[in-house]
Parts: structure tokens; C-alpha cells; sequence
């Protein structure tokens, strides 16, 4: 049985509406149980921001799948050192801070569609020898200043 308890990955907005935007801050911790003194060999956090899309085309034989992957940026964090001998943590309850600053740049916001989505993320992994790694993962809304993106801006169409 593990000795990992209540693995949790909390982070706080700075916002009323709790996105985030080029150049916020994100702010948070990775908190867990410890029922034993336990071996870590390392404890990092990280966000991310990617787009996938995926489609097919045509049909039988004349079938074609199409798909994509865009990484718009990746920031990671040792909480725990990595170390391949490990470091003991003691029993308890455990509390680790992280700050991440979005990096500046031209991101579109979050979406999800049929045949694809935007997806800004944080992750935290505990790495452990011989164990499989606990991890725990949570979706931020992101929403872009840029206005140069599709969609950002809506437009009303009429036919006649």
C-alpha cells in the first residue's frame, strides 16, 4: 500500500472570473500525507500550454487522417531535487509552494471543439525508486489579450 496520501495540486487566481492571461503569475502548492518516512526521488510541477487537432477525411479506402500538435509553452519546477538516491521525507502532512509567470507571447485561449482543443494545464509528479510515479493533473482557463487569433472576436452574419 502506498504511503501516499491525499495527493492534491491547488492553485489560486488573482482574477474574479479565475483565468489567467499572458504574463499572470500562477500560484499554488502540491500538498500530500505521508503515512511513513518515505524516499522521493524527486517531486516537480509544471504548466503547460498545447493545442491537438485531429480529423479525417473521405472514407473506405480513400480515408485520410489528419493531425497536429502545437506546444505553446512549458514550465517546470523541482519541488524535490531530483535524486537518484532519493530524499526522505518524513511522516506527515507535506506542503510544497510553486509560482509559475505565463510566459508573454501570442496564445490563444482555451477551447475544446470536435476536432480539437486548446488546453492550458499543471501537473505535479512524485517520483519514487522502483514505484510507478504518483501525478495529478488540473486544467487553468486561459484567456487571451491577443485579439490576431480566429475566434476572439465574434461576428454577426445575416443571409438574405
Amino acid at each position: 500500500m502506498s504511503p501516499i496520501k491525499n495527493f492534491n495540486l491547488v492553485y489560486e487566481s488573482l482574477n474574479e472570473d479565475g483565468t489567467f492571461s499572458e504574463g499572470d503569475t500562477i500560484s499554488g502548492a502540491v500538498t500530500f500525507t505521508l503515512t511513513k518516512q518515505t524516499k522521493v526521488k524527486g517531486l516537480m510541477v509544471k504548466a503547460k500550454g498545447d493545442a491537438n487537432v485531429h480529423w479525417t477525411e473521405g472514407s473506405g479506402e480513400d480515408e485520410t487522417s489528419y493531425s497536429a500538435h502545437k506546444r505553446y509553452f512549458k514550465l517546470k519546477e523541482y519541488l524535490v531535487p531530483k535524486n537518484a538516491n532519493g530524499t526522505a521525507l518524513p511522516e506527515g502532512v507535506h506542503h510544497f509552494k510553486f509560482r509559475f509567470k505565463i510566459p508573454q507571447g501570442d496564445m490563444p485561449s482555451s477551447f475544446r471543439g470536435a476536432h480539437g482543443k486548446i488546453v492550458y494545464m499543471l501537473e505535479a509528479k512524485m517520483s519514487r525508486s522502483w514505484r510507478w510515479p504518483t501525478e495529478i493533473q488540473t486544467e487553468f482557463k486561459f484567456v487571451s489579450k491577443s485579439l490576431s487569433h480566429p475566434g476572439h472576436l465574434m461576428v454577426s452574419w445575416t443571409l438574405e
